[in-house]
């Protein structure tokens, strides 16, 4: 009778294994096929999505205008000299701070490098407003002038003194892709950050519904979010994602799964979101808002951009790695060998 029990136990388990199996290979038919994986992944990977996260830092730009603001003068912007603005009403300065995300794709003892948009640190040195003459539209007249005096490219996470900035290695303004570098005294490099663990992937082998993790700095804040693929030839140099994008979010990186976890891969960068253009009203720049007296004075147009949540642009690998093999000459002579990147074969597992 024990034997017969033990027997129909063995047979049970053999029945459930096997079940099992048949289970596993319904509900993910396509790993192991060499493409992307379309599903979420089938396993938990909070190890190596924690791993990514410390490639992942914060960088910021940091600018400081000297505004002159004029009140009566009927200027042009063709007579402002050095002369005219020591001559302004009164001046004043003011700060633009921008966020964005970085992503250390080269680590050495003394030096790194950090892969990111450009459009972050791209600042003017001059900023021109305007006001209409009551008697005339033809000429527009200065209401400020605002010259920068400095500007600090900076990772905070990375640095400990103010006087520590970011250097650009290189930059596409038209492709919106920067690296930017920082070198260390011997010893002196961060132990809590590391380069990317996994390979630059092929955006080109990217289909319709692939799945995405996209990391970033949300409001200056890390985190994670995911989405799909949901144009995959938006541009020759662009595809298309639906994973949430929020200010802080540009130069995060874009990472796909290839056959299963562990297997990422970045395939891009996240650059923007689509955006409506308002034109608003606004009081003077100087006013304090209270509720309880009525506004008087002047009134001036403003343009603000809002972000259409649900689709963000996503650069390619592929134009990323172009980018960096034009310059690899250049990059090696400052030090830097990115020749790793190309020795990469994702296809093979």
């Amino acid at each position: 009778m024990c034997k017969l029990r033990y027997v129909f136990s063995v047979m049970l388990i053999l029945v459930f294994s096997s079940c099992s199996r048949n289970v596993y290979e319904v509900m993910y038919p396509t790993l192991q096929d060499g493409k992307y994986d379309s599903e979420f992944p089938y396993r938990a990977c909070s190890d190596e999505l924690n791993t990514i996260s410390k490639s992942m830092i914060k960088v910021m730009c940091m600018t400081q205008y000297q505004s002159y603001i004029f009140n009566d003068e009927r200027l042009t912007a063709d007579e402002i000299t050095s002369e005219v603005l020591r001559s302004a009403d009164y001046v004043q300065y003011f700060s633009k701070n921008t966020i964005g995300t970085g992503t250390i794709i080269y680590q050495q003892p003394s030096r790194i490098a950090i892969l990111t948009c450009y459009h972050i640190f791209d600042r003017p040195d001059t900023l021109i407003y305007y006001f209409s003459d009551t008697d005339s539209t033809k000429d527009r007249y200065v209401r400020s002038v605002s010259i920068k005096r400095r500007q600090q490219d900076i990772a905070p996470e990375l640095f400990k003194a103010q006087e520590d900035y970011l250097e650009f290695l290189l930059f596409d303004k038209d492709l919106d892709v920067a690296i930017l570098s920082k070198e260390f005294e011997m010893g002196e490099s961060p132990l809590a950050i590391q380069a990317l663990p996994h390979p630059f992937g092929k955006a080109k082998e990217l289909e319709w519904g692939s799945f995405v993790y996209l990391f970033g700095y949300p409001k200056g804040i890390k985190a994670l979010t995911k989405g799909i693929v949901s144009q995959p030839e938006y541009r020759k140099d662009a595809f298309l994602i639906d994973a949430s994008f929020n200010r802080g979010m540009s130069g995060g990186v874009v990472l796909a799964i290839r056959d299963g976890v562990p297997n990422f891969e970045l395939v891009g960068m996240a650059t923007s979101a689509f955006t409506d253009t308002d034109d608003l009203l606004v009081p003077h720049e100087q006013y304090k808002s209270d509720p309880r007296i009525p506004y008087t004075g002047d009134i001036y147009m403003n343009t603000m951009k809002r972000i259409n949540y649900g689709l963000s642009i996503v650069i390619t690998s592929e134009t990323i790695l172009e980018l960096i093999a034009a310059e690899q000459g250049e990059l090696f002579r400052k030090g830097y060998d990115f020749s790793f990147l190309f020795e990469q074969d994702t296809t093979q597992r």
